[in-house]
């Protein structure tokens, strides 16, 4: 069991709180195989969004993620992703910030700050978001 564990330890990309991770592994183990982890552990690294931390190997085995189903990776565009494109995908991500209206071009929320500048993106509610100018 120890070798199995120690193949498992060495193929997942973030290696914290072995000992948890040891004892999740014990049970998980007896509900997959090993070759179906390592498998699922490129699957996971090739398909995670950038912008999301891998999760803690104990987490991984106990959410039994093996099993996890996971979309194509998004073709590159040739072009360089802007801050704006990143802060937009970081933005569009989060499900507690509300979406952009797509008639102003502004997020929903009751207030706007005061002003008439929407060529910059500004850190508060009710803000422009633009493309970059760069």
């Amino acid at each position: 069991m120890s070798d199995a564990f120690d193949t498992f330890w060495q193929a997942y990309p973030r290696r914290i709180s072995k000992g948890t991770a040891r004892t999740a592994f014990v049970k998980a183990i007896r509900k997959t195989t090993l070759a179906a982890m390592l498998a699922a552990i490129e699957d996971y690294k090739r398909f995670k969004p950038e912008r999301i931390d891998f999760k803690h190997p104990a987490t991984w085995l106990n959410g039994e993620c093996w099993s996890d189903e996971w979309e194509s990776v998004p073709q590159e565009t040739g072009r360089r992703r802007s801050f704006t494109d990143v802060a937009k995908d970081r933005l569009n991500a989060t499900a507690s910030i509300p979406r952009t209206d797509p008639a102003t071009g502004y997020f929903s929320t009751n207030q706007r700050e005061p002003g008439s500048d929407n060529e910059r993106l500004r850190i508060g509610g009710g803000w422009p978001v633009t493309s970059s100018h760069h």
